[in-house]
């Protein structure tokens, strides 16, 4: 299929892991805390209540790792964002 003169990639193949872990962060970072409008990073024990309450799809090590994998990744952003809006000042 060609879109705007190239190719559109074929979707990826569904994941369950990928989509329990994706959906595990998204609940998870609603716990997230703030100081003075900056997020913190998730702590574990936000990470090991979900894990009490839901199964995991993946070794709970690797899910640990994904879940601040995916955290790191928000707080890059989060810092550039912000960053960004403090240097146009």
């Amino acid at each position: 299929m060609k879109f705007l003169g190239g190719r559109i990639p074929d979707p990826p193949e569904y994941s369950y892991a990928a989509d329990s872990i994706l959906s595990a962060f998204s609940t998870i970072a609603r716990s997230r805390r703030y100081e003075q409008g900056i997020p913190l990073s998730l702590d574990q024990q936000a990470i090991n209540v979900y894990a009490e309450h839901n199964d995991l799809p993946v070794a709970a090590h690797i899910f640990n790792d994904c879940i601040f994998a995916l955290d790191n990744l928000f707080l890059d952003e989060a810092h550039k964002k912000i960053n960004s809006k403090s240097s146009k000042k």
